[in-house]
């Protein structure tokens, strides 16, 4: 009876949300993003301010059990191929992260350079 009434109160408040969104300009969406983020923080901080420590290492607890039993379970689903493509993947983008990253500091090794050039020339 409670979940019932739970699962039709989300679905009330994801209604009410879609109906909003339709509604609102762009501006008014991201202070409203805005205002719900802060009261969302200030829940938590309330929150942590109002637990003692042991009902924050029992959440803390229930919140690590619940990421270890995601990737458990990811783990139990996933093939040996699917995880070795995940791997290869990852490590593909890694790669493409760093080359991103080295460009970057080449790109800016070549505008100092330019500057100094720049500024050499001013004098």
């Amino acid at each position: 009876m409670r979940e019932s009434r739970l699962c039709n109160e989300a679905e009330i408040r994801t209604t009410n949300r879609h109906a909003r969104n339709l509604k609102e300009s762009k501006g008014e969406r991201k202070i409203r993003l805005n205002e719900e983020s802060h009261i969302a923080a200030n829940r938590r901080r309330n929150r942590d301010l109002e637990e003692d420590e042991e009902k924050q290492s029992i959440r803390l607890k229930r919140e690590a059990a619940h990421k270890t039993n995601q990737r458990l379970i990811r783990d139990e689903l996933e093939t040996p191929e699917e995880r070795e493509q995940r791997l290869k993947l990852n490590n593909e983008f890694e790669s493409i992260r760093r080359r991103k990253r080295c460009q970057n500091e080449t790109n800016e090794e070549r505008k100092h350079r330019k500057q100094q050039k720049r500024n050499a020339d001013k004098m």
